[in-house]
């Protein structure tokens, strides 16, 4: 009998969710077997240049709202904010899942960052897989992930989806105790090195950190505009600071590769070995490719999984950080203190 095989991004977003399965889906592609790549946006793969054997589908989602109008700064908020605390929206999406499951019959299934496929898969026979980033396999208790706070603490809002959780799945093995229960798998893939992550102190012995890999696309190679210091910059255009941030750097360089996340993909094998630093929001795949070939970085956090990276790089003296909070002259001060160091 053929394997086959179901990958899911349930949340999060953009290739750096897409590229890691991508590359585990060519793994199982080679072996044999027949792959599925859940998304949330089906236009993801496409830009991703995925292998075309991958047969692509459409996850259940919740509605397109946030349901607290305060930023999330722990899991339990993310997911508050995802509407997962409120049944009528819970038991649609589990039910969604499981007929998911029933159609496909995988026999194997890895996530990323998708708590609501891993809930309605938990007693499904198949073996389970996590491969994903430190932030989206939490361990413990909640962190709570701000830049002057990172604490453990259980919310009133843990304790509320815990119970919804649990009435929703009385068949559970055992009732959660904590939310990052939830994220428990035969095997656990730290896409990444354990002094980027938050959770390191708690993590399960089965759990494995390994390298972010490069992608096994074919992607365009980018050309230098000139000789001297070559910096790549991948800044999302309308997040805060990041013209000021790319301005000051065109006043320190003329050779600057730009990837705002819109245009096509290039080829990061090519950069990493030339580029001679990085300025980046912070994601996971990049912060952790370049510091594993030595190359400096500046981070300007957008997200809480970056500002997890930013933290936590800055405390060790591998980033420098411009957090969304900077002043002009802060950022100015930043950006050349870091192009003098380089």
């Amino acid at each position: 009998m053929t394997t086959k095989v179901l990958l899911i991004n349930e949340m999060g977003g953009g290739l750096g969710h897409i590229l890691p399965l991508a590359n585990l889906a060519k793994d199982y592609l080679d072996a044999g077997a027949i792959v599925f790549l859940a998304v949330r946006n089906i236009y993801e793969p496409i830009r991703a240049k995925i292998d075309p054997r991958i047969q692509v589908i459409q996850l259940p989602t919740p509605p397109l709202k946030n349901f607290s109008a305060t930023p999330a700064t722990t899991l339990a908020e993310i997911l508050f904010n995802k509407g997962l605390a409120y049944p009528e929206i819970l038991d649609p999406l589990l039910n969604a899942w499981r007929t998911i499951l029933d159609i496909i019959n995988p026999q194997i299934i890895a996530f990323d960052y998708s708590p609501v496929a891993m809930l309605a898969a938990e007693n499904y026979p198949a073996l389970k897989i996590i491969h994903s980033s430190p932030f989206c396999v939490p361990a413990g208790i909640n962190k709570a992930l701000t830049k002057t706070q990172s604490n453990g603490e259980k919310t009133i809002a843990d304790s509320n989806e815990i119970d919804l959780i649990n009435n929703f799945n009385r068949n559970r093995k055992k009732p959660l105790k904590l939310l990052s229960d939830i994220f428990d798998a035969d095997v656990i893939n730290i896409l990444g090195v354990a002094k980027l992550d938050i959770y390191k102190d708690d993590r399960k012995a089965g759990a494995f950190y390994v390298n972010v890999p490069p992608p096994k696309m074919s992607f365009k190679k980018a050309k230098w505009p000139s000789v001297g210091l070559k910096v790549f910059v991948y800044l999302k255009p309308f997040a805060k600071n990041s013209s000021p941030i790319l301005q000051t750097l065109k006043k320190l360089t003329d050779n600057l590769i730009v990837f705002n996340g819109e245009n096509d993909p290039l080829d990061m094998n090519d950069i990493l070995a030339t580029a001679d630093a990085v300025v980046c929001h912070g994601g996971n795949g990049l912060a952790n490719q370049a510091l594993s070939v030595n190359i400096p970085l500046l981070l300007a956090p957008t997200n809480l999984e970056e500002l997890q990276i930013a933290l936590l790089a800055e405390k060790q003296n591998l980033a420098t950080v411009i957090y969304s909070d900077t002043d002009s002259a802060g950022i100015f001060d930043s950006v050349n203190g870091f192009v003098a160091g380089i």
